[in-house]
């Protein structure tokens, strides 16, 4: 078994700091991405029907169990009355009962 273990060129502890440091930089650029997608959605929206009120963040778990914390803008639909999250409208995240904005 020592000789096993002598002929792994990554001991386990290794891997388990190099999954930690994957996940890091996967969560850094899925929030980068969202961020940037956030800002194209502030630039392009229909600004008769959506006005932009506030940043919040949000965090969310991916389907590799990294959590991702992002900030994104909400927005007043002025043709509903409604607040939304335009960013997740576009990646399909689905608002929960803590995620609804409010006007406050």
């Amino acid at each position: 078994m020592e000789q096993i273990r002598q002929k792994l060129v990554y001991p386990f502890r290794t891997w388990r700091g190099l999954k930690q440091e994957y996940d890091r930089g996967f969560a850094q650029s899925v929030k980068e991405a969202l961020e940037i997608l956030d800002e194209w959605i502030l630039q392009n929206r229909d600004r008769s029907r959506y006005k932009a009120v506030d940043r919040r963040e949000r965090t969310v778990q991916t389907v590799i169990g990294v959590a991702v914390t992002f900030k994104r803008r909400y927005y007043l639909d002025v043709e509903t009355g409604q607040y939304v999250f335009l960013v997740g409208r576009a990646v399909g995240l689905a608002e929960g009962k803590a995620d609804k904005p409010s006007p406050n």
